[in-house]
């Protein structure tokens, strides 16, 4: 009887955040808007995105309000649109209820990032 060898990656399972607006890993956005776009990719579909300026524990997360999906495609606008540094946290349900928030101690909840112009994502 022949075996089969497997290899288990659990990272596999994790979305993907790709920006269509923030060039490099300085997350630089693009020039004359405020808002930021982009597509979310995960195996198992998505069911929920949530995106925030404050950092969240995951409780938090859950009772924050959806942005609204089309196709797995964002548009976002910062509550503070001036000029100036922004950091933004993200939060993804896949559609088996598996959730995904940046600010995790786990890189298994966390979900990838690629920004315009890359080919590879980033924890």
């Amino acid at each position: 009887m022949q075996g089969y060898t497997l290899k288990i990656d659990q990272n596999s399972d994790r979305p993907v955040i790709k920006f269509n607006d923030i060039t490099g890993v300085s997350g630089t956005l693009k020039k004359y808007s405020n808002s930021i776009s982009g597509l979310l990719e995960d195996d198992d579909g998505i069911s929920e995105l949530k995106i925030s300026d404050i950092f969240k524990t995951l409780e938090q997360w859950r009772s924050q309000e959806k942005i609204e999906l089309s196709d797995s495609s964002f548009t976002y606008t910062p509550s503070d649109s001036s000029d100036g540094k922004k950091t933004l946290y993200f939060y993804i349900k896949d559609s088996n209820g598996t959730e995904f928030y940046t600010g995790s101690t786990s890189e298994l909840e966390r979900p990838y990032v690629q920004f315009k112009g890359q080919s590879t994502k980033t924890d």
